[in-house]
């Protein structure tokens, strides 16, 4: 006989049917023979190929096994798959979506629109609250933006030529900086080096007029040394310029005073710094040849000063009534230094030639200088003779 819930075989006095676990109607059963009106009496089994058919009112029915309880789980996955891939998919959107405002944030970030990035971080946490990710980000934006702030005021400052206080805020967002390790700050480095130097530049722009120093100057010169941008080239230039007027100027002031060699010394110290100048080679030139001839007239001077210093500009010898000889005379410097302690040597003769003795005066005022001019006079006793007076030498002494 068959189940009437799911039509399989039932098993001989069964009560409940093994496939669908349905109660055995014993009233209702539909039994392995079924009396056909063509074959009366034929035993049918349920090893055929034939389904069992039930008679009713003559008729015979044919009896299927129900699909009601496979279409109910069947159902239930399609839906439970319907519903996994939807979430699936929509997850995976918000994640695109999460992905592509963050990028969009972090592109935003970088270029500095840090109140762009804020927002975008915001929305995209507003789709995945759970991502701890997204507020680490917003945070760094958040930092990066005070530290902006910080970086304008600092910049304010230093446009209004407040360099000592900005540099005081540009040492602290250093500090600052160096505890920060996100690409974020990568630019702002650049951006506090670059002010720094723009301050260093412009304090000593503010300072040059007042330096009239060659070694203040080239202190300046260094420190801009390091730097490379434009403007500092400008400064430098600028310097070279002032160090190369302020030695000609000095120079030019020593070479007047015959100051030669001091003139040489602050010429080479500008070309030390602008050693192509041709204004500052001309006159070293120029020194040069002075120092060379002043030389030349050094020595020819000192020959005059030790042999030639003095010129006799008068001379006269009086023989008096009593026998005196009475000596007067002048003579000036033309040494080209000063020269003292001048004495004047006599020689006295007889009217044959004849040597008699010799004699020295001594020449007043003590010192000449060059051009001065000087007396000498005194009293030959005792003659008694018609003589004549020759000098014979005149010493002096300088000082070299």
């Amino acid at each position: 006989m068959f189940c009437h819930q799911c039509g399989d075989k039932l098993v001989d006095e069964s009560t409940f049917c093994i496939n669908c676990g349905a109660k055995v109607d014993q009233d209702n059963q539909i039994t392995e023979q079924i009396q056909s009106p063509e074959t009366p009496n034929t035993s049918i089994h349920s090893h055929e190929t034939s389904p069992p058919q039930v008679e009713t009112n003559g008729k015979k029915t044919l009896i299927t096994h129900s699909l009601f309880p496979y279409v109910i789980p069947l159902i239930s996955l399609v839906l439970v798959s319907v519903f996994l891939i939807f979430t699936y998919l929509s997850e995976q959107r918000k994640n695109d979506q999460v992905l592509e405002l963050q990028q969009t944030a972090e592109a935003n970030a970088l270029e500095g629109n840090f109140t762009e990035a804020t927002k975008l971080l915001e929305d995209a946490i507003e789709i995945r609250p759970d991502y701890d990710v997204l507020q680490q980000n917003l945070d760094e934006v958040n930092r990066a933006q005070t530290f902006a702030d910080q970086l304008d005021a600092a910049l304010t400052l230093s446009a209004n030529q407040q360099f000592d206080q900005a540099e005081q805020e540009l040492t602290t967002l250093t500090n600052q900086l160096a505890a920060e390790n996100s690409p974020l700050f990568t630019s702002f480095e650049v951006l506090i080096t670059a002010e720094e130097e723009t301050i260093t530049i412009e304090k000593i722009k503010l300072e040059l007029p007042t330096i009239t120093n060659i070694d203040e100057l080239a202190n300046k010169l260094n420190t801009l040394e390091a730097l490379s941008n434009t403007e500092a080239e400008a400064v430098k230039t600028e310097i070279m310029d002032k160090i190369v007027q302020i030695a000609f100027e000095e120079a030019s002031t020593l070479y007047t005073d015959g100051y030669f060699e001091e003139a040489l010394a602050m010429l080479n110290k500008g070309l030390n710094y602008s050693s192509n100048n041709e204004q500052l080679l001309a006159f070293k030139d120029e020194i040069e040849q002075a120092i060379t001839a002043f030389e030349e007239q050094a020595v020819q001077d000192d020959l005059h000063n030790r042999t030639a210093a003095v010129e006799v500009t008068y001379f006269d010898a009086v023989l008096e009534e009593n026998g005196d000889i009475t000596i007067s005379g002048t003579l000036i410097s033309t040494a080209t230094v000063p020269i003292y302690s001048l004495t004047v040597y006599l020689a006295i003769f007889d009217e044959e030639g004849n040597f008699l003795f010799e004699d020295i005066l001594f020449v007043e005022p003590y010192e000449l200088n060059p051009g001065d001019e000087g007396i000498f006079e005194g009293v030959i006793e005792d003659v008694n003779q018609e003589a004549y007076i020759e000098i014979t030498n005149i010493t002096w002494y300088f000082d070299l």
